[in-house]
């Protein structure tokens, strides 16, 4: 199974990587906080705003202030336009 990112054809066992931008709009308690970002990608050669909120263990939180999505805890991921 095939699926088009961009220009490019990925195979389903084929992975994208890329870094959105996020600002945390609630602390959830000391453990968790859940976050928010917006980017412009492209998809099926169109170009769409996706908005990712996630739930984040602190702990996950790396040393240069990222997180890998796999250790989101809830997602919600939404295509705005």
């Amino acid at each position: 199974d095939q699926t088009e990112a961009g220009n490019e054809t990925l195979k389903e066992d084929e992975t994208v990587y890329d870094r959105f931008t996020s600002i945390i709009i609630e602390e959830i308690d000391k453990k968790h906080i859940l976050i928010k970002a917006q980017k412009n990608v492209l998809y099926l050669k169109r170009k769409r705003l996706v908005e990712v909120q996630a739930l984040v263990a602190r702990a996950d939180i790396l040393p240069d202030d990222t997180v890998r999505s796999n250790s989101f805890l809830e997602t919600t991921i939404e295509v705005l336009k």
